[in-house]
């Protein structure tokens, strides 16, 4: 739990104040992204850590039970729905990230014959 709300606190810092092992090193349009991810992954973090704690305290209920719980309850207002489908998208968008990511390195090792059919 500890560990989480650290890591949680350090990827704030990063996104309020950028990454420091490469000083100047990128861009500004790479500096937002970087700083963009940092600040997602300290609220992952944070999610993480909010959710340890809530199981170390004993917290009752079943988890997919509070997790319909929430959603029933997000899914009641107009912001709910909002907050919600965002979430789903943002997922989507991320996992595609990943796939086309993949996916493009993929292509550039073949290209650059890195990969060969032969055992």
């Amino acid at each position: 739990m500890a560990a989480f709300a650290i890591m949680g606190l350090w990827r704030l810092a990063e996104a309020a104040l950028g990454s420091s092992s490469r000083p100047g090193a990128d861009s500004k349009k790479s500096e937002i992204v970087n700083r963009l991810k940092a600040f997602a992954l300290a609220v992952v973090y944070f999610a993480f850590a909010f959710s340890a704690f809530g199981f170390a305290r004993g917290a009752g209920k079943s988890s997919s039970g509070q997790s319909a719980g929430i959603t029933a309850r997000l899914m009641q207002t107009t912001a709910g729905t909002i907050v919600l489908v965002a979430g789903a998208l943002i997922f989507i968008a991320v996992g595609g990230y990943h796939i086309y990511k993949e996916v493009s390195q993929g292509m550039k090792r073949r290209a650059n014959g890195m990969l060969s059919c032969s055992p």
